[in-house]
């Protein structure tokens, strides 16, 4: 049931409204009523009704008044004017306050009614929203450390969206420049579970568990869940708020595994201030972890003490250089290569063209039409065996590329070296 408190100045109209009115079969009660401003004030704080149905002139407190103050009180309680004809100048102050609607006095019962079911159907509609947000609240609170570790992930593959940046501010609060300020990220990769008995994976799961307990230090303290799954043999780890020992423990953990015969390699990142160098970080790391087949004496790699020039020059494009050559003449894509070396798409696109010079597209068009050139320098060389040949199925395409690139068709080219 709906409950009414009616404020009005005059009896005839207040006995009018209780006679006349089905109330209960429009589910409302009638939970008072008072004859001025003051008495319906004091009747509005007592009983908080769902809708205030009132007149607009009464000596004292006006229904203005009265709906304004109820209104600040009471803002979910709907006010309803009963007004005259030349009454309608308050109109727009009503509206003002925050008016549900209006019923002209004399009053119609069946205009009042619909008036009366429009208003609790409002009221309805805001209940409805008012428990869905509740229970998303508290869908959202029960889920925090998933979506948490969901945003981790995102930003430390650089496919966060603006949105996201928003979301982590709201689920960290005040935390965010705290354990923002001054961190690393870490990554935990070890070669797949052993295939033994139950015991044997009980007892990898134990020293996989202490060792990411080490790495994490104290900093499990500030941050609900510091671990992010990257993949089936890959966890990254927020380091912030970290106990000066948390190395040598996490090192000997690393050690201890290793006797065990299972392959553990922590990667570590240089120090960053700011939750968008997530995705800086993680990438330090992978460059870390990924000198274990040149640095294996060391069990935990820190990017801060690699020398990056010459890794990139000794290491850097050459294992990607070389990926792009063998399969150059199949249908290689960007997404395929960064797969290869662990990276996200953007940040690989990112790295490559800032080491290379070029757009991962340029390389790989500059390489194909190179060996093209090559193949078409054959006589017996058709010009679709030679698209082909370099990855092309659609040998028209193929030749407008190569006059794009070269500024001549393939035979053009042919006729300018010779061949024919």
């Amino acid at each position: 049931m709906y409950r009414i408190l009616i404020v009005d100045d005059e009896w005839l109209v207040r006995e009018g409204l209780k006679q006349t009115i089905p109330w209960h079969e429009i589910e409302c009660s009638l939970i008072g009523e008072a004859s001025n401003g003051q008495a319906g004030w004091l009747m509005a704080n007592q009983y908080e009704p769902d809708i205030l149905l009132t007149d607009i002139r009464m000596p004292g407190i006006d229904g203005l008044e009265l709906a304004k103050r109820v209104g600040e009180a009471h803002p979910r309680t709907k006010i309803v004017f009963l007004t005259g004809f030349d009454e309608f100048a308050y109109a727009q102050q009503a509206i003002k306050i925050g008016a549900a609607d209006f019923v002209l006095k004399p009053t119609d019962p069946e205009e009042l009614i619909r008036t009366i079911r429009n208003v609790t159907r409002q009221i309805d509609e805001e209940r409805a929203r008012q428990e869905y947000s509740k229970r998303l609240e508290l869908r959202i609170e029960n889920s925090q450390p998933i979506l948490l570790e969901k945003l981790l992930y995102d930003f430390m593959l650089d496919n966060a969206r603006e949105y996201e940046a928003g979301l982590l501010r709201e689920l960290l609060g005040q935390r965010l420049e705290t354990i923002f300020s001054s961190f690393q990220v870490a990554i935990v990769e070890w070669k797949r579970e052993p295939d033994e008995d139950q015991g044997a994976k009980q007892r990898w799961t134990a020293s996989l568990e202490e060792l990411l307990a080490a790495v994490e230090g104290e900093a499990r303290a500030g941050l609900d869940s510091t671990r992010v799954p990257i993949h089936e043999n890959r966890i990254a780890v927020i380091l912030a708020n970290r106990s000066p020992h948390w190395l040598e423990e996490a090192d000997r953990c690393v050690a201890a595994a290793r006797e065990k015969g299972w392959g553990v390699t922590v990667g570590v990142s240089g120090v960053h201030q700011h939750y968008d160098s997530i995705a800086k970080a993680y990438h330090e790391a992978e460059v870390a972890l990924q000198q274990k087949e040149y640095i294996e004496q060391n069990r935990i790699i820190g990017f801060a003490e690699l020398d990056e020039l010459k890794i990139r020059e000794k290491y850097g494009l050459s294992p990607i250089e070389k990926y792009i050559r063998e399969h150059y003449d199949k249908d290689i894509s960007l997404q395929d290569v960064a797969a290869t070396v662990h990276m996200s798409e953007s940040y690989f696109s990112r790295v490559f063209k800032k080491y290379s010079g070029v757009s991962f597209i340029e390389y790989v068009t500059q390489l194909r039409l190179e060996k093209a050139k090559q193949l078409l320098q054959r006589p017996d060389a058709k010009i679709y065996e030679v698209a082909l040949a370099v990855g092309y199925q659609d040998s028209r395409y193929f030749s407008q590329l190569f006059r794009k690139w070269t500024g001549e068709t393939p035979t053009e080219f042919r006729r300018r070296m010779g061949l024919h």
